[in-house]
């Protein structure tokens, strides 16, 4: 079981392991496949718990963003709300 910090979104590719928000590493996608990446976990039962885990965290905290889809991520969680 990995440890989460669902206050810190880091969007840098390879970074999966620890946090919903990130791609796969190697991925090379733009804007709209990062946000087609993030409609399928959202989708998936593991990825779906992290994802809502980050939305009721950003209703108490703020959340810092960090990575290439930094804004996208963001944008995700705020639309979540």
């Amino acid at each position: 079981m990995g440890v989460y910090n669902l206050a810190e979104v880091n969007t840098e590719p390879g970074n999966e392991a620890t946090c919903p928000f990130s791609p796969p590493l190697g991925w090379e996608g733009d804007e709209s496949a990062y946000l087609e990446l993030m409609r399928q976990r959202y989708k998936d039962r593991n990825f779906n718990q992290l994802i809502i885990g980050t939305v009721w965290c950003s209703k108490k905290m703020d959340i810092h963003y960090s990575g290439p889809f930094a804004e996208q991520a963001a944008q995700i969680v705020n639309k979540l709300r």
